[in-house]
């Protein structure tokens, strides 16, 4: 089974899990934040994901990891980030560095990965760049994530200094929601699901209302159909945001032998 295929079952199954009984508590932090959207300039951040597919004895474990750091300027409406991405499955294994530059007029990328370079490429239609700007630009997701969602004190998770940690609950849509960004797939197939754990936990810190933290963790089994009958997948699920620098003053600089790429149509 392809890597893809299995993605897909995988989404399939977190957006089907049955939501969690709802409580409140810790919301004045999040008010904080999601009020403060107006007041951000500038931030940065580093994010992780860990995406893990176990089909049982005599089949590799299937391991991606992703980590970008990103400086977003706000008031500019421009950005600056690179992701580092390897994929893993035994024999087999792969690896892709991107740098992404979205300045005011025109988008700017470049891909290293071991089946070549691809060279600055430039694309300037605005879908591009809304695009990119809508995907890592992160703050207004978990504002509109965490708008209607139930929060109550982590009881497994440390404040950090001068924060709150607290539990998110989400409900089908907002798991869906979440694993749709994440990790960009759409959805179309599942046979069976056994959800073993979603859980999200969020620091916000206490005089700002600014989001420090965000970890998401989910396992499930997936029970699939496949080309050599059916089989048990067990799928792990880690994402964590880091958020950092509000309000510093950012430079976002094209690298000289970017300026010079030919504008892309399309991809």
């Amino acid at each position: 089974m392809n890597h893809r295929k299995l993605t897909l079952l995988a989404i399939v199954a977190f957006s089907l899990a049955l939501s969690g009984c709802l409580h409140d508590g810790g919301g004045e932090a999040v008010e904080r934040f999601v009020e403060s959207e107006g007041d951000v300039e500038s931030y940065s951040y580093s994010s992780y994901t860990l995406f893990e597919i176990d089909a049982g004895t005599g089949t590799p474990t299937q391991t991606t990891e992703i980590d970008r750091d990103a400086r977003v300027d706000v008031a500019a409406g421009e950005l600056h980030v690179e992701t580092y991405s390897t994929q893993d499955a035994g024999a087999e294994s792969s690896f892709s560095n991107t740098s992404t530059y979205l300045l005011e007029d025109a988008l700017y990328e470049r891909t290293v990965s071991d089946r070549g370079d691809t060279g600055w490429m430039a694309f300037d239609v605005q879908q591009e760049l809304d695009a990119t700007w809508n995907a890592r630009h992160q703050l207004p997701f978990y504002r509109e994530l965490l708008e209607d969602a139930s929060v109550s004190s982590a009881a497994d998770a440390d404040d950090a200094d001068g924060s709150t940690a607290l539990d998110v609950e989400l409900d089908d849509e907002e798991r869906t929601n979440l694993l749709d960004r994440k990790l960009g797939d759409d959805v179309d197939a599942l046979a069976e699901l056994d959800v073993e754990e979603f859980t999200t936990t969020v620091w916000i810190e206490e005089s700002t209302g600014n989001l420090q933290r965000v970890e998401t963790d989910v396992s499930v089994t997936v029970e699939d159909e496949g080309e050599t009958g059916a089989q048990s997948l067990n799928v792990a699920l880690e994402f964590v945001d880091d958020f950092h620098g509000y309000g510093e003053p950012l430079e976002i600089d094209l690298p000289p032998e970017a300026r010079d790429a030919e504008p892309v149509v399309e991809r």
